[in-house]
């Protein structure tokens, strides 16, 4: 949308950047259509650049003329004064790329490529976005309790709060959970996104999982469909895609759902799904503390990352490193290993100490002492960690059964830990 205070000046470069988008901006460089968001996005940032650089003396008029000192003017604005986030630099200096390139100024490009340096003394980090997590950036790694998310979502709005249950339950992507129609996309034992609403138009279909998880997502997709006529989708009637982003934002600031103030955004529900995928298979991810040792079967490994990533739209298990970790990374949250279960394990053949810990949080039995219980779902998700210690300090970190193939003298002692969250060594790794 244009400035009505824009100069004559300004409005003139505007003029002739909207002349080269408008010729070279609906085609990808793969010579495939771009999205009419992705045009949208091209055009905006072009006409920031504009009006940043104008506002820094540089009167530019024509596009034409473009040249590096005009490029350092914008992002000395853009890294220094401003300090935009990184993810938003990287976004722009991709485009501002792309446009000197349609300007047919292959030297500029490759000196927009090399921009970021001019500030590797104020900003060490580059514009570059991290894409494999040492921590988890689900609500498992922000500490935040879904129940309560639920129910401040559910009394701000009730479509909002299916969506949030959506994209923890499936790993939905926000333009996903605005746009599927779910009662079409609900084929029973799983959920069919077609490439209208996915990113890249790659349709997937996300199977519901057996046992009470998949219950649970049963629930919360009947629940989510309830709200909806049979051709709707979650979104708000009567918005375009843009509308109803903006709502999806104005409702997460309004409950408190940001990186700001609960640590985590609503992308982070994606990632809660994806390790979801891990712990049903008895793998804890490193972003939770699990380390390549403790898994055993590298192909298991494999398989589950890959099953993870197709159902987040994906299609090479390397892309849920940026959600869970990479294998050989060992986590540096070791606090993350969960919840301790009991004291530690003393003697068995123990040099020192060997605390149990549990990937999810047990509630507390009314009226009995020192007994916890894991819902059924919980139950399912729950991954027992063994962490060994001598003298207060972490020595090792090894799964169940690692543990009792060495200490098989200490099982017995196990065995009482794990009575106390009501699960029996039988039934879990």
């Amino acid at each position: 949308m244009d400035v009505l205070g824009d100069s004559a000046k300004t409005k003139r470069l505007i003029a002739s950047i909207e002349h080269v988008v408008d010729a070279h901006g609906r085609t990808r460089v793969n010579g495939k259509v771009a999205s009419e968001r992705t045009f949208r996005l091209q055009m905006d940032v072009m006409k920031q650049f504009a009006r940043t650089l104008h506002e820094k003396g540089y009167l530019l008029e024509d596009c034409r003329n473009l040249g590096e000192k005009h490029l350092n003017a914008v992002f000395d604005c853009w890294a220094l004064e401003k300090k935009l986030a990184t993810k938003t630099l990287q976004n722009q200096k991709s485009r501002v790329k792309q446009f000197v390139l349609w300007l047919g100024k292959p030297e500029l490009a490759r000196y927009v490529s090399r921009i970021e340096e001019r500030y590797r003394g104020e900003r060490p980090e580059g514009f570059r976005v991290r894409t494999v997590a040492d921590r988890s950036k689900s609500e498992r790694g922000a500490g935040l309790d879904l129940d309560k998310l639920y129910r401040a979502a559910l009394a701000h709005d009730t479509r909002y709060a299916a969506m949030l249950m959506m994209q923890r339950a499936f790993g939905l992507r926000k333009k996903e959970v605005l746009l599927a129609k779910l009662r079409r996309a609900d084929l029973g034992d799983k959920l069919q996104l077609v490439g209208s609403v996915t990113k890249n138009g790659r349709a997937r279909e996300i199977k519901l999982d057996v046992g009470e998880y998949g219950k649970a997502q049963r629930k919360i997709l009947d629940y989510a469909k309830s709200l909806i006529k049979q051709n709707e989708s979650l979104a708000w009637p009567g918005l375009s895609l843009l509308q109803a982003e903006r709502r999806y934002y104005a409702c997460n600031n309004a409950i408190g759902l940001t990186k700001s103030v609960a640590g985590m955004t609503g992308h982070g529900l994606r990632a809660g799904y994806a390790e979801d995928v891990m712990l049903l298979a008895g793998l804890l991810p490193s972003s939770l503390g699990g380390t390549t040792e403790m898994r055993g079967d590298a192909q298991l490994v494999w398989s589950v990352k890959l099953k993870a990533s197709e159902a987040l739209g994906h299609s090479r298990e390397v892309i849920t490193h940026a959600y869970y970790g990479s294998d050989w990374s060992f986590a540096k949250a070791g606090e993350l290993l969960g919840y301790r279960v009991g004291t530690p394990i003393n003697g068995g053949g123990l040099a020192g100490e060997a605390q149990l810990w549990v990937s999810e949080k047990p509630e507390p039995i009314e009226g009995v002492i020192g007994q916890y219980t894991l819902t059924p779902v919980k139950a399912e998700l729950a991954v027992l960690t063994i962490q060994l210690l001598e003298g207060g300090q972490e020595t090792d970190r090894v799964s169940i059964g690692q543990f009792i193939e060495r200490y098989p003298s200490a099982k017995e002692e196990l065995v009482s830990r794990l009575g106390m969250i009501n699960l029996c060594l039988e039934l879990k790794r």
